[in-house]
């Protein structure tokens, strides 16, 4: 490697550097996770699924736990990286809005969505499916709690979050600026500058895309249109939250 730029279209293609990144802070999330769960779905019994898992970095902690865990995510890479580092899960490459054949009906006691996945569905037609295929595998009593942060249009500045992870002579540092979404376009852009280290060479990523914007009003007309309702609005350690709360997770159930 040098240390000229080189710029990519995503840093999500190259697994392993994506699995450092994040996995600082994974066990208090999870310990979030299994609140959340505890406090929803008492005495379900199933697997928890997570969509859009990537490198199953939770589902990983979670199994270690004894929990029986499923997860799925486009990126046939990341599939292939998961099921190295995690035997006994059902791991499968699927859409966000075409995974439910992969699954038994009625199936998963707890699903989880966080961090913003959700807004990479791209489209209201392609969330919809998404909740209604949700609906389909969840079983009587289960909960599906979705990661949200909701805009404020024209009401917002732009921000930046940083983030850095290391493992055996391999860190990474992630700078990401978020610039707001117009109400018409409904798209945030996410402008991302990766520096990644391995044994003092270094090289940098760059990459750019956008995430669906939802403002309170839109997320509640789309829940309302499928076949799931909103039964809890929690902070990442599984407490309520007030309205207008900058992240929170949303917890849905069937009807």
């Amino acid at each position: 490697m040098d240390d000229k730029p080189n710029n990519s279209k995503d840093f999500y293609a190259d697994p392993h550097i994506y699995d450092v990144l994040h996995e600082p802070g994974t066990e208090a999330e999870v310990e979030g996770l299994a609140a959340i769960a505890a406090r929803f779905v008492p005495g379900v019994r199933g697997p928890w699924l997570e969509p859009g898992c990537g490198t199953a970095r939770y589902l990983r902690q979670i199994q270690s736990r004894g929990q029986p865990v499923a997860g799925f995510d486009r990126s046939a890479a990341m599939i292939a990286y998961a099921k190295r580092r995690l035997r006994g899960a059902d791991l499968f490459v699927a859409e966000m809005d075409d995974f439910a054949t992969f699954l038994p009906t009625h199936s998963v006691a707890f699903a989880f969505n966080p961090i913003n996945t959700f807004r990479h569905i791209d489209t209201e037609d392609a969330a919809l499916k998404h909740l209604t295929q949700m609906a389909a595998v969840l079983r009587p009593g289960a909960a599906y709690a979705v990661g949200l942060s909701l805009s404020r249009y024209g009401d917002e500045d732009p921000t930046e979050d940083v983030w850095e992870g290391a493992r055996r002579g391999v860190s990474v540092r992630q700078v990401a600026q978020y610039l707001p979404p117009e109400p018409d376009t409904r798209r945030e852009t996410v402008i991302s500058h990766l520096a990644v280290s391995r044994s003092g060479e270094a090289r940098h990523i760059d990459s750019k895309y956008t995430l669906r914007s939802y403002d309170r009003r839109q997320w509640l007309d789309l829940v309302e249109k499928s076949p799931l309702r909103i039964v809890g609005e929690v902070d990442e350690e599984g407490n309520d939250v007030a309205e207008g709360f900058s992240y929170s997770l949303h917890v849905l159930a069937s009807r």
